[in-house]
């Protein structure tokens, strides 16, 4: 156990003065006189001093340990450190990334993230404008536009961490690139087009991300015939004209792929259906036998 006795410092400890001979103290009441060789009774300052002497060696306060203070600092307060400490060793960023490779987050801890992300930007709204969240105005941008690009990036890098080989489920990347172009789509507007340009260019990188996951469904055949590509091409019909024609290359590959997986599965009930005349013959054979 950590004990007290333990936990001080060699530093934090003051040793007793020592008298002139080298002694800590003098035990006794009395001293003898070196002149007369006559014993004679101390005074009172002469006792004042022995006890200050005698009195325990002063603690000084220490700071709490490293692991003691990971368990006390926030969230908010262990982040900012260890940042600082990436951008002042950039060579220990290389093993940190290695280590938080290896984790895998669920669904859940993404949307909690984007969730707060989110809030932010709307306490960033002005007060004034709280009403019309789609006609906001220049000043609004001015204030809103550190949220934005917090939400934004954040929302590109947890995308990203969605899709192969980082994630081996295709149905839940799927799953989550469609909630990020919902969640993107239903930001506030501002009346300035050119205030809306971080939006716009999120969803172009969102387009690019919806292709790239295409083409990895297109290269499993099981894929393309148990996912519902209709519903999916209704949803980014529907992402793509709020979009203004953003998500229009998605979109036609989305329904290539539908219809090359129409193609795949007529192929497969002819193959079905057709029983060689061959085949035919061997069980009539048996039939009559």
């Amino acid at each position: 156990m950590m004990g007290i006795s333990w936990g001080l410092k060699k530093d934090s400890l003051r040793a007793p003065m020592r008298s002139n001979g080298g002694s800590i103290g003098v035990t006794g009441a009395t001293g003898t006189s070196s002149s007369s060789g006559i014993r004679k009774k101390r005074g009172y300052s002469e006792v004042g001093r022995d006890e200050k002497r005698r009195r325990q060696a002063i603690v000084h306060g220490q700071a709490l340990p490293v692991h003691r203070s990971l368990e006390m600092m926030s969230k908010e307060q262990l982040g900012a450190v260890l940042l600082e400490m990436l951008k002042q060793h950039p060579e220990a960023s290389v093993t940190f990334q290695s280590k938080v490779n290896g984790y895998q987050f669920g669904f859940e801890k993404y949307q909690q993230l984007l969730k707060e992300k989110v809030e932010a930007l709307y306490a960033s709204v002005p007060y004034n404008r709280s009403y019309d969240n789609n006609n906001l105005d220049d000043y609004a941008f001015v204030r809103m536009r550190p949220h934005i690009m917090e939400l934004l990036n954040c929302l590109v890098d947890c995308a990203l961490d969605n899709l192969p080989p980082r994630k081996a489920s295709l149905h839940e990347s799927l799953k989550f690139l469609d909630s990020c172009t919902q969640l993107v789509l239903d930001l506030p507007r501002f009346e300035l087009g050119s205030n809306n340009y971080y939006y716009d260019k999120c969803v172009e990188q969102l387009a690019h991300l919806w292709c790239s996951l295409i083409e990895e469904i297109a290269k499993d055949i099981n894929m393309v015939m148990n996912t519902p590509l209709t519903t999916w091409i209704d949803k980014l019909e529907s992402y793509n004209d709020r979009s203004r024609g953003l998500l229009q290359q998605p979109l036609t590959l989305f329904r290539s792929l539908a219809s090359d997986g129409d193609l795949f599965a007529e192929e497969e009930r002819s193959s079905n259906s057709l029983v060689p005349s061959s085949l035919l013959l061997d069980m009539n054979a048996g039939n009559n036998n």
